[in-house]
Order: structure tokens, then C-alpha cells, then sequence
């Protein structure tokens, strides 16, 4: 875990969003990046859990961290938000497997995810995560104005993105992935995206994962110009 953490931090990143997390993983996180906020769902049902670290320390009363378990799991799965100034960062786990329970389930989570905004309509919202998409899977999400996150330019320290992002023997699926959501007089974008070295992942016993540097900002609507950006960059 302590390699995994090395290797990413010196992407100089503002956000860790972790799945499958260990009490023994996550131990290790907070010792590693002991002067970031880390956090997690406090009450869990499996031995697993999401864990999101975020640089910036919470700057007003508002910048907490929430958590949401679905009721509709076979697998303790649950979602954590972090919200700082104008962002809410959601690091979610969704429901795995092909079989009619486990798509209906996942159906459930992805349509409660759909509508996390309605919550605070006026925030910028990053999803990311396992969220186990199997293709049009993403409709719900599509269809309430989230879009995923794409970039042609490739981050400092990654190698391209991959069309999988979980692979076994033959068998692969782009189950990761990374979706935004802006009020009507802003737009977010991902300005880079990229995987890290595949060297790392040999020690993650859910293979190789995409888990690279994103960067997202955000501009008014209607400003023009490089004096028109407003809000923040955020890296991943």
C-alpha cells in the first residue's frame, strides 16, 4: 500500500479516491499523508470500504464529508461525498456482477447517483469510482446531465488510458470511470487524463486498475478568454 501511495503522490495530486480499502490499508494511507483530510464510512458490513484523502483542509462550515449506504447491496456497497468550496467529490463502490439481482441492485445505486445534485444544484460534482458500468448502464447518469470525463491530453507521469479498466485472464470491462455534473451558469471539463506506470497494479488483487491524474475546472458560462476562468483546478 505504501508503494501504491508513493507512486501517486508524486503526481502531486489534490484527491485520493480509494475502493476496496482495508482497515490496514487505510492505517497505512493516514500515517502516509498524515497532513491531508482522510476519510471513510465509519459503519461498514464487509472488511472493505471506499476511502477518499483530499489535500485542502475543509475551509467553512460547509466542507464536510457524508456517506450513503445502499440500501439496495449483497456487498456492503456505499458511496462517500467530500464537498470543498465548490466542488462535491462522490468516491462510490457500486453493486458487481452480471446476474439479475446484482444489475438490478446496481441499477438502484446508479439511479440514486443520477440525482445527487438535486441536493445542492449550485455545486460542481465529481463521480468517480467502481462503479462496475456495464455498456448503456450509464443512461440514468447521461440522461440527468452528468457526463463522463474525457481528455486528449494525456497528464505528466501517465501512460494513454486503456480501454478496460479491470481485466482477468480474457475477460476485461471498463467497470471505472469518472463523470461530471455543473449547474446551469458553469461548465467542469477534464483537462487530462492518463494511467499510471502498470507496474504498481501487480500488487492490487483486483488487477490492473485506471486509476490516474484527472483535472477538472470550471468556468462561467458566457466568459471567454484566459482572464474567464473562475473557481479552481483540482488534480486527481
Amino acid at each position: 500500500m505504501r508503494t501504491i501511495i508513493d507512486a501517486v503522490l508524486a503526481l502531486e495530486l489534490d484527491v485520493l479516491a480509494l475502493q476496496e480499502v482495508t482497515a490496514d490499508m487505510y492505517a497505512v494511507l493516514r500515517r502516509r499523508i498524515n497532513t491531508w483530510s482522510v476519510y471513510r464510512r465509519r459503519h461498514v458490513s464487509e472488511d472493505y470500504f471506499v476511502a477518499t484523502a483530499v489535500r485542502v483542509a475543509p475551509g467553512q462550515p460547509e466542507d464536510k464529508r457524508t456517506s450513503y449506504a445502499f440500501p439496495w447491496t449483497q456487498h456492503g456497497r456505499h458511496l462517500l461525498s467530500v464537498r470543498r468550496g465548490r466542488w462535491t467529490l462522490v468516491n462510490a463502490h457500486a453493486e458487481s456482477g452480471s446476474r439479475a439481482a446484482q444489475r438490478d441492485h446496481r441499477a438502484a445505486q446508479l439511479q440514486y447517483m443520477s440525482r445527487m445534485q438535486e441536493a445542492d444544484a449550485e455545486q460542481n460534482y465529481v463521480l468517480t469510482g467502481d462503479l462496475n458500468l456495464r455498456p448503456g448502464e450509464d443512461l440514468c447518469l447521461l440522461t440527468s446531465g452528468w457526463r463522463e470525463a474525457k481528455a486528449a491530453r494525456v497528464c505528466p507521469g501517465s501512460e494513454l488510458t486503456k480501454e478496460w479498466t479491470w481485466k482477468r485472464g480474457s475477460f476485461q470491462g471498463r467497470y471505472d470511470r469518472v463523470y461530471l455534473w455543473s449547474p446551469g451558469t458553469e461548465t467542469a471539463r477534464c483537462a487530462s487524463m492518463g494511467v499510471l506506470a502498470s507496474g504498481v497494479w501487480g500488487q492490487l488483487h483486483h488487477g490492473p486498475r485506471r486509476v490516474g491524474r484527472r483535472v477538472a475546472s470550471w468556468r462561467r458560462r458566457g466568459q471567454r478568454g484566459p482572464g474567464a476562468a473562475a473557481g479552481s483546478e483540482t488534480a486527481w
